[in-house]
């Protein structure tokens, strides 16, 4: 990856100075020679490939902490934040265990010592300044591994990104409209801080890797209608990197609130029309429909806190399927027009009626 993005900085050099373009092409030595001395500059220089990967890490660990800071207000609001306390947890603990696999696959013939170093990294949540030290430090690839420590570094974001920051702002918009829709709701600043620092790691991430697949000389070589986009000139590179990390977290964030808002609107939908479905019973409301619906859909808001679960809201919504599956065992008459009753009653009705009339 030093090797293509050295290729990348000769390249636009050569576009920009058609005296640089000339001799390149008037001696075939030249570049591979000035490919070289790029390398190591690119290892050393305190921009471009360092701060991006020093931004990097301070988002990721900034990303984690802020994750860390809502999983224990969610913790410390009982079983009315139980839904997203248990997910918000299992994004961290997906993050980790793919960060884990990509460790396990980079290393496997690497020795035991090596594996557990590496995996205590990623337990103690220090993978990404880690991996940007190594990189900043210009760490070649070592033997027996599979790839070089900038690759590792995108595969562990990315990874991070899917299981941990995209995760986690679906959790925390549905978390902050849940609360802003309660009675005197308040939504914290952690809260929304954490929600922004996730937008902002995901934004960065996606636009990192589109800049540095569009500026790989190769890249552009082999397809060049889709990649170039890019211009050559500095200011239009740092504008292009701000562009798209600003267009992918507000995309994400478009995105998932859509997802969030539509959850909310069904969720309504189900509790409005839940009683009516019982006394209706239409052929769709089957009992294998009824368990395909989540807990807190069925019960009130308030009744299992802010619509989050609980064990005592799935008791109770368990003791009502029964109750439900009971109902629609008997057998019932519908005459026209009326609404159907239990053919027992009507037996007893007649019979008290024809007493009266005897």
């Amino acid at each position: 990856m030093t090797e293509s993005l050295a290729e990348a900085g000769v390249e636009q050099w050569r576009v920009q100075n058609r005296a640089v373009k000339e001799l390149m092409e008037e001696h075939e030595w030249f570049e591979p020679m000035v490919v070289v001395l790029g390398k190591g500059i690119v290892k050393t220089a305190p921009w471009g490939l360092m701060f991006r990967v020093i931004v990097g890490a301070i988002l990721s660990v900034t990303d984690l902490g802020t994750d860390l800071l809502m999983l224990k207000q969610f913790a410390d609001g009982g079983e009315k934040t139980a839904t997203v306390r248990d997910l918000q947890l299992a994004s961290l603990v997906a993050s980790i265990v793919l960060q884990l696999l990509i460790v396990l696959i980079q290393n496997r013939r690497k020795g035991v010592n090596k594996l557990t170093r590496e995996s205590l990294v990623v337990l103690t949540g220090m993978k990404a300044p880690w991996d940007a030290y190594r990189v900043a430090c210009g760490a070649e690839q070592e033997k027996d591994t599979e790839i070089d420590p900038l690759m590792e570094m995108v595969f562990s974001k990315c990874a991070e990104m899917f299981a941990e920051s995209i995760p986690g702002i679906l959790i925390q918009l549905s978390a902050i409209l849940g609360t802003l829709e309660s009675a005197g709701g308040v939504v914290s600043l952690t809260a929304y801080t954490s929600l922004a620092v996730s937008m902002l790691t995901t934004g960065f991430v996606s636009a990192t890797i589109s800049y540095d697949f569009d500026v790989d000389p190769h890249k552009r070589a082999f397809n060049p209608g889709f990649y170039g986009y890019v211009p050559d000139a500095a200011f239009g590179r740092i504008l292009v990197l701000v562009t798209l990390m600003g267009i992918s977290a507000c995309q994400v964030l478009i995105k998932s609130l859509f997802l969030v808002v539509l959850e909310s609107k069904v969720e309504r939908w189900v509790k409005e029309g839940w009683a009516v479905w019982e006394e209706e019973e239409p052929e769709w409301f089957s009992d294998r429909w009824k368990e395909l619906v989540p807990v807190y859909m069925i019960l009130a808001k308030g009744e299992i806190g802010l619509g989050m679960g609980g064990e005592d809201g799935e008791d109770e919504v368990e003791e009502e399927r029964r109750k439900t599956k009971t109902k629609t065992k008997k057998s019932k008459v519908r005459p026209e027009g009326e609404g159907g009753f239990d053919v027992e009653d009507f037996k007893r009705e007649m019979k008290r009626r024809g007493s009266i009339n005897g």
